[in-house]
């Protein structure tokens, strides 16, 4: 997640950036992703697997923070996310469910509070919570 975080948002809204400069940021996660997909050769593969894996991530880590930027995160919101989106795209994308699975590992990461209230009993996001 730090690899994505890194180089390709940087902090950045990646709406305001050139085409040029998000080829340039892609280019950089599927060069650095190499050393953790070594087996996997092809650059496009490597790529959509670390942004997968990264959405998954994101969009959980977002929906189980306390905060956000426009105020505290409220259990119903967390149960309505989690039960008609996050997890209806994990169930068809193992990927993008290992990505869920890892959100609280990047929020404890991260020195950041997170909570499960609201999100359902069953979500893979509290797996390894």
């Amino acid at each position: 997640m730090n690899l994505i975080n890194n180089n390709l948002v940087r902090s950045d809204l990646l709406n305001m950036l050139s085409i040029e400069e998000k080829e340039r940021r892609l280019r950089e996660v599927a060069d650095a992703s190499k050393e953790f997909l070594p087996d996997l050769v092809d650059e496009s593969a490597r790529l959509n697997l670390c942004l997968r894996l990264w959405s998954g991530c994101l969009m959980a880590a977002k929906t189980i923070a306390t905060h956000t930027l426009i105020g505290p995160n409220v259990p119903e919101s967390r149960e309505r996310i989690f039960s008609y989106k996050i997890d209806r795209i994990a169930e068809n994308d193992p990927i993008y469910l290992a990505g869920e699975e890892a959100a609280p590992a990047f929020k404890r990461l991260k020195s950041e509070k997170y909570s499960f209230n609201g999100v359902p009993r069953n979500s893979p996001v509290r797996r390894y919570g």
